[in-house]
């Protein structure tokens, strides 16, 4: 491979994990130079060319990348690309194309700005015989990069009767104030706009972090050595380690969250908010305000569903992963009270079987795919390793208190006086009572979601029970 090419994609600084954008790919000798530099990571290289034959001969000259996914190669122009559904890239380099330099280049620029993350990087190399003068093309080109966002540089490169000419075109942060953050890779920005700041490590962002998951969820971040930024409403009663970046912001006013987005590569989303888990209407805009930030990965709570905030995130060109527990073992808790005063659980429709999982489970599962990624583009479904009726959860809390509980099975009329007598609403009891009457085969069913992602069984009902016993004790 010619000796300067690889000098000149070493300037576009390839990075494992990145994701790069290839356009005029020709033979494919450079998306080699770039895969070589992907091996061993999560990133991909994706190369468009308008020309059959070049995406041909590229796809033959990088099989393995192909084959083991490392490579996809396009037939379509940059002009015809929709940059939402190609999504975001890291990096992005085009060798010998000459719409770069011609009258669509600002435009051209353009679209690859809107490709590229804040603080992505361009790379254009363009190879032509030696008595050409190619520094006023390095001029042009530089002036038509600026035009689309980018700070750009360039260096011309003569030797054995060729010229190339390397511009490199990075596309700056920007700061909460709008300021420019440039010639930087991605890092965290601390400190408000004028009060100076400090560069850190990736920061993680947690919503719902005060809740029963989301404590959870900031614990195992913490023990990995994360940096952890935890979202809340009340961020004065949020009681998190002192170590924890609490931040104030309501996902139902997205207005709130500009702060907590600064600086964040990786976000963990509720997709309900609120006791009644209502689904999180503003979720399309959050998602954009995510991607638009710099976020590059997120994991996103599902209520096991397709609503407005699910097409969002398959939109969103994020490396996303939805995580859908069917049921918390925590639920139970709700039996506290009954079970401290009277030993008994009264509850009607004693036959569903659910496969409830530990919310210990689902915290490592989110931490691990947050953190270490590869489940991109997946909808994990988290179970216990076994599914249980009521009667065998009670059966499970008596062994581990010590305790002779019962379970008593309540007729829908008797369900309804009792929680009438306990202030339930009306609309609540219907609620209940259609849900569990019509509970679906699959609560039953369990996933392998868990060993997948930590490589290790889920915790059992029983071990739940016992590390919970004392909330159950009179």
């Amino acid at each position: 491979m010619p000796e300067r090419l690889v000098a000149a994609v070493d300037l576009l600084d390839v990075r494992p994990d990145d994701r790069v954008l290839e356009v005029g790919c020709g033979p494919g000798v450079a998306a080699a130079l770039v895969c070589e530099r992907l091996a061993g990571g999560r990133g991909r290289l994706v190369a468009l060319d308008r020309s059959a034959t070049a995406v041909a001969a590229a796809e033959k000259r990088n099989a393995a990348a192909v084959a083991d996914g490392r490579a996809a190669f396009v037939r379509t122009a940059l002009a015809d690309v929709d940059p939402a559904a190609l999504g975001r890239f890291d990096r992005a380099l085009a060798c010998n194309v000459n719409l770069f330099w011609t009258g669509p280049a600002a435009r051209e620029s353009s679209v690859l700005s809107r490709l590229l993350r804040p603080g992505g990087r361009l790379l254009l190399v363009y190879e032509a015989p030696e008595g050409r003068a190619l520094e006023p093309m390095a001029e042009s080109v530089r002036a038509a990069v600026h035009r689309g966002g980018f700070r750009a540089a360039s260096s011309v490169h003569r030797r054995g009767g060729t010229a190339l000419l390397v511009v490199t075109a990075d596309l700056p942060h920007r700061g909460r104030c709008g300021q420019e953050l440039a010639w930087m890779r991605p890092k965290v920005i601390r400190g408000r706009c004028g009060m100076g700041g400090e560069e850190g490590n990736v920061t993680i962002l947690v919503t719902g972090a005060t809740g029963t998951l989301g404590r959870l969820v900031v614990e195992r971040l913490r023990q990995g050595g994360e940096e952890v930024r935890a979202l809340t409403r009340t961020p004065a009663e949020a009681g998190l380690p002192d170590d924890v970046e609490v931040v104030g912001g309501d996902l139902t006013r997205p207005q709130t969250l500009a702060e907590a987005f600064d600086g964040v590569r990786a976000v963990h989303l509720l997709g309900a908010t609120g006791h009644d888990h209502i689904p999180l209407e503003p979720g399309p805009q959050i998602v954009a305000m995510a991607a638009e930030a710099g976020v590059q990965r997120l994991t996103a709570l599902s209520l096991g569903e397709e609503g407005p905030l699910e097409g969002a995130v398959r939109a969103s060109g994020l490396e996303w992963t939805f995580v859908w527990p069917i049921d918390f073992m925590a639920n139970t808790l709700g039996w506290a009270g009954a079970i401290r005063t009277a030993g008994e659980v009264r509850e009607p429709y004693a036959g569903r079987r659910t496969a409830s999982a530990d919310e210990a489970d689902v915290a490592d599962v989110i931490a691990a795919v947050l953190t270490g990624g590869g489940h991109a583009g997946r909808r994990l479904v988290v179970t216990g390793p076994e599914a249980l009726t009521p009667a065998d959860k009670v059966s499970a809390i008596a062994a581990a208190t010590g305790r002779a509980l019962r379970f008593t099975e309540l007729t829908d009329r008797q369900a309804r006086r009792q929680w009438r007598a306990e202030g339930w609403p009306e609309e609540g009891i219907d609620f209940m009572l259609h849900m569990w009457a019509t509970v679906p085969d699959t609560v039953a069913e369990v996933t392998t979601a868990v060993e997948e992602v930590l490589g290790r069984p889920p915790r059992t009902f029983a071990r739940w029970a016992a590390a919970h016993a004392d909330a159950f004790r009179p």
